[in-house]
């Protein structure tokens, strides 16, 4: 019988050894032993292959997550650049750029995609801000990476079902109203009383 070699080592693989092992013994002992132990060897190798190809998985989803977590941090820093790109975020991390997009599939997310719903919520955040009243609408896409306005306008719409200008318009008039709530509403006064006497 030929001894098959692990391609990796070139040395005879624990599966034939033990089979060859098995095999020789076949002359004294019955066939009915010798198929128990190779089944049951077969099994035991079996589970610890699956063993250690379960720890690998485990160990490496949580690699994964951990690099995703890098990543998704390097994005939340840059968001507000323009040339953010996939391949930009990869070499950053020194993974391949397929690689990164299958750590966002995981999440059902393509990178542009998340980068985008970045940006869309703190451009919906900044135009709710009092502070940022002055500030155009434009200018704050600009500010978080959208190049073009009327991309970005689309991009909102599409997100929020309402135009950055008009959803500004509404955070404004419900802080109006619960400004007047919190701090300017009049005590209803005791209505004068007239006397005819």
């Amino acid at each position: 019988m030929s001894v098959t070699h692990c391609p990796d080592t070139g040395a005879p693989s624990h599966l034939t050894l033990v089979l060859d092992t098995h095999l020789a013994a076949a002359e004294f002992a019955g066939r009915e032993a010798l198929t128990e132990a190779v089944v049951a060897e077969l099994l035991a190798g079996l589970a610890r292959d699956l063993a250690a190809r379960a720890h690998a998985a485990e160990h490496g989803c949580r690699a994964a997550t951990v690099l995703l977590g890098r990543i998704e941090a390097y994005i939340l820093h840059h968001l507000c650049d323009r040339d953010l790109t996939p391949d930009r975020i990869a070499a950053a991390h020194h993974i391949s750029t397929r690689y990164l997009h299958r750590l966002f599939q995981r999440q059902e997310l393509t990178v542009a995609a998340w980068i985008k719903a970045q940006r869309l919520a703190r451009c919906r955040h900044d135009l709710a801000d009092p502070g940022l009243c002055r500030l155009p609408v434009r200018a704050i896409a600009a500010r978080w990476g959208f190049a073009q306005s009327a991309d970005f306008s689309r991009a909102f719409r599409a997100a929020y079902g309402t135009t950055p200008t008009g959803f500004r318009s509404s955070a404004a008039g419900a802080l109006s109203a619960n400004e007047q709530c919190a701090y300017g509403q009049r005590q209803p006064s005791s209505a004068p009383t007239h006397s005819t006497a």
